[in-house]
């Protein structure tokens, strides 16, 4: 949730597809996602 800045009332609606990876980096302090 912090990470993609979702409400934890969002979160229960979140739809991540099976098999579809989400990809991030960290880097200098900061955490990015990678599309």
């Amino acid at each position: 949730m912090h990470i993609e800045g979702i409400s934890p009332e969002d979160i229960v609606s979140l739809e991540i597809p099976t098999g579809e990876p989400i990809h991030y980096e960290y880097e200098g302090g900061a955490i990015t996602r990678v599309r």
